[in-house]
């Protein structure tokens, strides 16, 4: 059984007046809590927005589906008939979340409300108009849109109805309040869980949260039968994704989260959050990002793949986290993966701009404007930089330079995170134009607009980390590492030249030499903090083979002789090899070119192709019984 699932404890808060969400998370089998917050938004309401949302079509889709959609109301739902009666009291374990470990303590509620989906009960006087409010809310918008959207909630005590809990939560943290939770440990009979209450159970506040209520706003209802829904149909779904989709029950009843500054402000200013470790404790109280970020999130998803249908598919699926987007991603026929879908929605949190690429880099129904980090670059020579970015969070840069400087990175991230890196140049007269980096499997990668024949009057680099290997993609409880990288900027013009390489067939051993360094100045590099190769497969995978370039006093270049090859089978490969040097005005470059091999017969000698291609990459093309010595010259 899944215990920190089952006790999940899903919480609203408010701060000063403006409206706050949190939630617990209380884990009674080890004792240990944690501090969640959650959500709620202002009085605001958009019009229609549930038809706003589209999707746009763009290169990397199979298909391009129309996600405008609307979800009408087609309650009140046949029901079975509750034998209960308005006044009739019952009792009710509630827990005391004002500080952990939680205790729990009975109130006795009166049943204010019975509608055809919910009972209403409450222990607080003179709100009867509200209450009746709510019902209506909830029996016409929030529960009709959500099943229809998210599929039926569980009915644990087989009543088919869910009760609405208005009471005063104890929470002990004034000036804030906690608005309202779902507290998952009543879905299991209390022989297992003798605090349980057997029955589908939100708990609203209506104390300190009885202004909310009394305007109308119910959106806290909404966000909590969705984390009801999810659970009936996902017991152990990432908070992350669990948390977007309750923001996104929100939007869907006519509120937008983003109206006001709680969510969005801390997204656009910590744009490093991570969007799938979530830190309810963290001192910087950086969970607001989260749930900016979770809500971003959805609401991209919404409006660029495939609408409402494609979140229908990610939330009623039993896989979690990125598992479930991955698979929605291939059931709609998209050829991208959760990191491509991720970049291109750190590029549209950035740019938020629709007017090219079919909307693709911008949103609809939201705006979002990120924050840099750091103060912009000016400089048009930039040392070597150390800098961090947690996982699937994202760091952007921005460089402010002369049009008609060459911007030449490079870029180095930790051998055990990946690493998506992307340029945005933008000139005022053009709109702007995105390019990835190739970054290889042990974080190397390098762009120029020099060999593009490219300029910009404004330079971003947008920077993400994500996890790899047997790391976890998502943490409930923990922020996410920090993943450490460096990078450079070179307008002086540094360059390798490609040398000479030396292939006799799989059998033998290769060898690289005729390798120099220069900058602009003419100064030769003979040392450096940093020269390396690696051989990388077609998938761009270490084949485990790398060294050191080092560097001939005698003939004055660099190289590697004596490359065992033996274990590589026929294929495409790839050499890269990378020079850095702190002392040269902290400029590095790395180059890569690709070798392909073919085990052949054949006496036909294929030499060099000839072809120079943006990012240094030159294609050679041997024949593994030919002996060649090619020298390769940039075209």
């Amino acid at each position: 059984m899944n215990y920190s699932k089952l006790l999940s404890l899903i919480l609203l808060l408010t701060v000063f007046g403006t409206i706050w969400s949190s939630s617990f998370l209380a884990l009674e089998a080890n004792n240990s809590t944690y501090d969640r917050l959650s959500d709620q938004t202002s009085n605001q309401v958009l019009s229609n927005n549930n038809d706003n949302i589209k999707s746009h079509s763009i290169s990397n889709r199979k298909t391009t589906l129309d996600a405008k959609e609307t979800i009408e109301y087609v309650g009140p739902f046949p029901k079975q008939t509750i034998q209960q009666t308005i006044g009739d009291t019952k009792l009710f374990w509630v827990p005391d979340v004002s500080e952990p470990p939680y205790t729990y303590y009975q109130i006795n509620a009166t049943l204010e409300v019975n509608g055809p989906n919910c009972l209403i009960y409450s222990n607080i006087s003179g709100i009867t108009s509200t209450l009746s409010n709510m019902n209506d809310s909830f029996e016409t918008i929030i529960f009709p849109k959500l099943t229809e959207f998210y599929g039926s909630p569980p009915d644990f005590n087989s009543d088919e109805k869910i009760i609405l809990l208005v009471l005063d939560i104890l929470d002990d943290i004034a000036p804030n309040y906690i608005s309202g939770f779902f507290y998952a440990m009543n879905q299991y009979d209390n022989e297992t869980h003798e605090y349980s209450n057997e029955a589908e159970i939100l708990f609203i506040d209506g104390n300190e949260g009885l202004s909310l209520l009394s305007s109308g706003n119910f959106e806290t209802v909404a966000h909590e039968l969705q984390h009801l829904i999810h659970y009936g149909n996902d017991i152990n779904e990432h908070l992350w994704l669990d948390e977007g989709a309750s923001m996104f029950a929100e939007y869907l009843i006519g509120k937008d989260p983003f109206s006001i500054p709680t969510y969005k402000n801390p997204l656009q200013t910590n744009p490093d959050v991570s969007l799938t470790y979530w830190d309810y404790i963290n001192a910087d109280n950086l969970v607001l990002a989260n749930y900016g970020a979770s809500y971003a999130f959805f609401m991209y998803l919404a409006e660029h793949y495939g609408g409402s249908s494609f979140i229908q598919n990610v939330v009623t699926r039993s896989t979690d986290g990125i598992d479930s987007i991955e698979q929605s991603l291939a059931y709609f026929g998209y050829n991208s993966d959760f990191k491509e879908l991720f970049r291109n929605w750190t590029i549209a949190n950035y740019l938020d701009n629709t007017s090219f690429e079919n909307g693709f880099y911008g949103y609809e129904n939201v705006t979002i404007s990120m924050s840099i980090e750091g103060s912009p670059y000016t400089n048009s020579a930039i040392p070597r930089t150390e800098n961090e970015v947690p996982y699937w969070g994202t760091d952007y840069l921005f460089f402010d330079l002369p049009s008609d400087t060459p911007f030449n990175l490079e870029f180095k991230g930790d051998d055990q995170a990946g690493y998506i890196v992307t340029v945005i140049l933008s000139n005022t007269s053009s709109t702007p134009l995105v390019m990835p980096v190739d970054i290889s499997t042990i974080g190397y990668g390098n762009f120029s607009t020099e060999e593009l024949g490219l300029t910009a009057d404004e330079v971003t680099l947008v920077i993400s980390s994500y996890t790899k290997g047997s790391t976890s993609n998502y943490n409930d409880t923990k922020t996410a590492p920090a993943q450490s990288y460096w990078f450079m900027i070179n307008p002086s013009g540094v360059t390798i030249s490609l040398g000479n390489l030396i292939f006799s067939g799989l059998e033998n051993p290769l060898s690289i030499f005729n390798i120099t360094v220069k900058d602009s100045t003419g100064h030769i590099w003979q040392e450096a903090d940093d020269s390396t190769y690696e051989i990388l497969n077609s998938s761009d995978m270490s084949t485990g083979i790398s060294g050191n370039l080092t560097y001939n006093l005698d003939n004055h270049y660099w190289e590697s002789s004596e490359i065992n090859i033996t274990s590589l089978s026929d294929g495409d490969y790839r050499i890269e090899y990378h020079f850095f040097n702190d002392t040269s005005s902290g400029i590095g470059y790395s180059e890569t070119f690709t070798i392909l091999t073919k085990n052949s017969t054949s006496t036909t000698t294929i030499g060099l192709l000839g072809i120079q291609i943006s990012g240094f990459l030159v294609i050679l093309t041997l024949l593994s019984l030919s002996s060649l010595l090619r020298k390769r010259n940039k075209n």
